[in-house]
């Protein structure tokens, strides 16, 4: 819920903001060309070469599009007649791993590149992309044609904001006539080796067999399953396999497993006729997250050929101007699953007044039609719609809520812009503030108190390096140091890039004790893993914020 309160205080930031632009604002003229960058793309070896025919490709808020070109045989590019401003420099070539200027791990961002009025050079080196190959073989030891293969690594994933496995490296396709398959411009690290099945049937179910039990066939279906290297279809007991840069690893085979299919079934309460989802909320990288089935007008219903797995059943219904929800979790392990029952209760509402604090707080906010936002909460990979806000002079309501756990949405950073003078301060449900933890809403609630006040703190300072020059692009994580708050979108942990003069500025960090760090190269969102933070705490500087005042945290990478 935390994530859908906030979300509509965004939207209503935006919509302010919005009312305040002038309708006959002109586009201003496109910067004239200023400089250039150009430079060299070499391996990442002890004795580096220059690579030919590497792919470079540059990226910046004042291109209307990438620009792409091909090194020539001595590695060297060049672009020409570009604006003044900043720009990212990447290079990728086939067998190598894909880096962008000042990275240091590939499918980072790396660091930008300032140019003004004369040419610029970087130096980009590719590091040899890893390969693994292996056969995939049936039940029988036979050569399985036609499997899709993944190389799965562990990444931070926004959504759902923990580290999740990921399909990494580039595939040669599915397995060939002999179950061969190839994966390779693998960054060096650990994997596990994932093999999928495609013999699902046009109605998107598993093909199935059936077990033959002396001869003769059992009521019992299998499907073939995905499955682990070397054969196992529990991913906490897969293999990992660790490869080198440039490393050729071979050998990696997998061996494809059945798995009995089952049916869950289970009722609502008559007249409630709807379709009702399942998805699968254990870690399985893989198809068949999600399936529909339809109730009958008695409540019944059933999801038939379901494999092994942990599933959360989802219904809802809004006919008749009643919204009604309901959850059930499920355990299948193979035996058909029955009597689910589900109780659909009412969508909850929340409800609560806005607060002003400072010199001269307005009598109310501007009256507003409903203003739509997207929902928080996930389960698996869906995600449901919140309803919208409804605003009546400093009284706000939010109602058809499905019940869950919610987080802060992707608008957090809002928090650091006022709403015309006014600073979100704090968001408090049965006294407790939500905007400091994800919230189980589980119950309605109408004593919600949004607070704004017309202050907040102001942290600000300067990057440089050995030569005390400013530092453009550098990577400043402000993080509090209560563990409790290193989750997806706190409102106090803070990822920000410096200017082209190595400065950065964040607003409205909430009292407490926080470090601030220099990143390593990080992807957009990183610096919320807890893991990343747990590294960056003991070289974080101790700051800490007690309201609304200014603080300075220079910072020098040496």
């Amino acid at each position: 819920m935390k994530g859908a309160v906030l979300t509509v205080l965004m939207a209503l930031m935006v919509r302010v903001a919005w009312a305040q632009v002038p309708r006959d604002v002109r586009p201003m003229p496109a910067p004239a060309p200023a400089g250039a960058i150009a430079g060299t793309v070499t391996s990442d070896d002890p004795q580096p070469r220059p690579l030919r025919r590497a792919r470079v490709t540059l990226t910046g808020p004042l291109l209307p599009a990438p620009r792409t070109v091909i090194t020539a045989d001595d590695g060297t590019f060049a672009f020409a007649q570009l604006p003044a401003g900043s720009y990212t420099v990447t290079a990728a070539k086939d067998g190598y791993v894909p880096m962008a200027f000042g990275a240091t791990r590939t499918a980072r961002p790396g660091t930008s590149v300032a140019v003004a009025a004369a040419s610029v050079r970087v130096n980009i080196r590719l590091p040899r992309g890893a390969v693994i190959t292996g056969v995939v073989t049936d039940i029988d030891g036979l050569p399985a044609p036609g499997i899709v293969v993944s190389a799965l690594a562990q990444r931070f994933v926004p959504i759902p904001g923990e580290r999740r496995y990921v399909a990494t490296g580039v595939s040669s396709g599915p397995t060939d006539d002999r179950g061969m398959y190839r994966i390779y411009a693998l960054p060096a690290g650990d994997y596990v080796i994932a093999a999928q099945p495609q013999n699902r049937q046009a109605s998107r179910e598993f093909s199935e067999v059936r077990m033959m039990a002396g001869g003769a066939p059992s009521n019992t279906h299998l499907a073939m399953a995905q499955v682990f290297h070397p054969a196992s279809t529990d991913l906490a007991r897969a293999a990992r396999t660790t490869v080198r840069p440039g490393e050729e690893r071979t050998g990696i085979d997998v061996q494809l497993q059945y798995v009995p299919l089952a049916a869950v079934s289970g009722s609502l309460p008559p007249g409630q006729a709807a379709t009702l989802m399942m998805t699968r909320v254990d870690e399985v990288p893989g198809f068949d997250q999600v399936r529909n089935a339809r109730a009958d007008a008695e409540g019944r219903f059933t999801f038939s050929s379901v494999p092994p797995g942990q599933y959360r059943i989802v219904f809802r219904n809004r006919g008749e101007g009643v919204d009604l929800v309901a959850f059930a979790d499920v355990v299948v392990s193979g035996e058909d699953v029955d009597g689910v029952a589900l109780a659909p209760q009412p969508a909850l509402t929340l409800a609560g007044r806005i607060v002003f604090e400072g010199d001269s707080p307005p009598a109310a906010l501007p009256a507003l039609p409903r203003v739509p936002f997207s929902a928080a909460m996930t389960i698996a990979n869906v995600g449901f719609v919140m309803p919208a806000l409804q605003i009546d002079g400093t009284r706000f309501k939010i109602e058809g809520i499905i019940p869950g756990t919610y987080r802060l949405s992707p608008t957090t950073q809002g928090l650091r812009t006022p709403i015309g003078k006014w600073w979100l301060k704090s968001v408090l449900v049965a006294g407790r503030d939500i905007l400091d933890a994800p919230l189980d809403l589980q119950t309605s609630a109408d004593d919600a108190v949004a607070t704004f006040a017309d202050r907040a703190s102001e942290l600000s300072g300067i990057v440089t390096d050995g030569q005390r020059s400013p530092v453009a692009g550098a990577l400043v994580v402000v993080f509090a140091t209560e563990r409790s708050a290193w989750f997806m979108n706190s409102r106090r942990v803070v990822g920000v890039r410096t200017d082209r003069d190595g400065r950065y500025a964040i607003r409205n960090l909430p009292p407490g004790e926080y470090r601030v760090a220099l990143a390593p190269d990080l992807d957009l969102n990183e610096w919320y893993d807890p893991s990343v933070l747990q590294v960056l705490l003991p070289a974080g500087l101790p700051l800490t914020i007690s309201g609304a005042e200014k603080s300075t945290v220079d910072l020098s990478i040496r």
